[in-house]
């Protein structure tokens, strides 16, 4: 799920308006969460906050998300990463917690995180599908519950 200010900034990139974007620095100083922020759209989205100053934490469920966070850094961003899972409540708590002891108090979070499954709806099974709602609802929710708590 994405907010229509994400994708207007993204859009902005893709119009070639980043210039404009990026001299507002309208994220100066807080801090955005982007979860599967390890590759393609994600990674732009943290991109595109970084370059706005924002100090971004990128997550994914695997171990690329630090060559993500790495490359923010080398570009001169203020970048964390974090290999976690979104559908683990003791997970998404821990990342904030981590987001704020290290970067401070969140201010956006961004729920990149999706599955998708390619099947015909006779094949698929009901352990695919769990697993997409679990990812692309269970996930979002969790996130967005944890963010709401600590205030962002």
């Amino acid at each position: 799920m994405r907010s229509g200010c994400i994708g207007s900034i993204v859009f902005e990139i893709s119009l070639g308006k980043s210039d404009v974007a990026q001299e507002l620095k309208r994220f100066e100083n807080k801090v955005v969460v982007v979860t599967d922020g390890s590759r393609g759209i994600g990674l732009g989205i943290a991109e595109r906050f970084a370059k706005e100053g924002a100090k971004v934490c990128v997550t994914a469920n695997e171990k690329s998300v630090h060559d993500a966070a790495a490359h923010l850094r080398e570009a001169g961003f203020e970048a964390l990463s974090v290999e976690m899972d979104v559908t683990d409540k003791a997970q998404v708590i821990a990342l904030y917690e981590e987001v704020a002891s290290k970067l401070g108090e969140v201010n956006v979070s961004v729920q990149n995180a999706s599955v998708i499954i390619i099947a015909k709806l006779p094949e698929l099974t009901e352990g695919e599908w769990d697993k997409v709602m679990a990812v692309n609802i269970k996930g979002v929710f969790l996130c967005y519950q944890e963010a709401a708590t600590r205030g962002g």
